[in-house]
């Protein structure tokens, strides 16, 4: 395994059986202290999209089916500027997709640029549903309540921030509360082909008596 490349060499792996390209993220030690900024360059000396924050690197990796690839960090002054990704409070764009988020945070459209299509009829929503099995509860859920309409949204003022801001990811962050849990969802676009899918990650404090949670498209 050859890792002799600028700066600190990472090893990406794909274990998948078809070549890939996607973001990774890594955690890096840096000997001579943090960096202002870094570039991410291949085993040939050509520089990637990257991003920099708190010790963290974010890159576009390409790596061949069930292979590797080398890739370095080298330490700069100052970060690229060049990106095709776009971002406000309320919302986000890249090379294929337009997201928007509405007034109480949710995301209201999804259009494919691709397709030049709209893909969303109504925004997607965090439904909260009553949970109360007439027989083992830990497990059972009741037909008729699983297909009644939700009693309540995740809704209230949100707290929206935009979380990253780079060449390579941009995520806005929304913060929620309602019927005494908190919701984080942050809904992130990328470059390159993991830009071809609209990202969201929940972090739930979850304490909701009887009741369950999903997400409505």
């Amino acid at each position: 395994l050859n890792t002799q490349v600028s700066g600190i060499p990472i090893v990406v792996f794909n274990s998948l059986n078809i070549e890939r390209e996607d973001v990774v993220e890594a955690r890096v030690n840096f000997p001579s202290g943090m960096p202002k900024a870094v570039r991410v360059v291949d085993h040939e000396g050509k520089e990637v999209p990257s991003q920099f924050e708190n010790g963290k690197v974010l890159f576009v990796a390409s790596a061949p089916s069930v292979g590797y690839s080398v890739y370095g960090v080298v330490p700069a002054e100052a970060a690229t500027k060049t990106s095709l990704l776009k971002i406000t409070n309320t919302s986000m764009e890249n090379a294929r997709y337009r997201v928007q988020l509405d007034q109480k945070g949710d995301v209201a459209s999804i259009f494919d640029k691709s397709l030049n299509k709209e893909l969303l009829a109504a925004p997607i929503r965090l439904a909260i549903s009553t949970d109360i099995p007439k027989v083992y509860p830990a497990w059972n859920m009741d037909y008729e309540q699983v297909e009644a309409a939700p009693r309540a949204y995740v809704e209230g003022l949100p707290q929206i921030r935009i979380k990253e801001r780079g060449p390579v990811r941009v995520s806005l962050e929304v913060s929620r509360e309602t019927e005494g849990s908190r919701f984080v969802q942050t809904v992130s676009l990328s470059a390159g082909d993991a830009g071809n899918r609209v990202e969201f990650s929940n972090a739930i404090d979850w304490r909701t008596l009887a009741a369950n949670h999903k997400a409505t498209f």
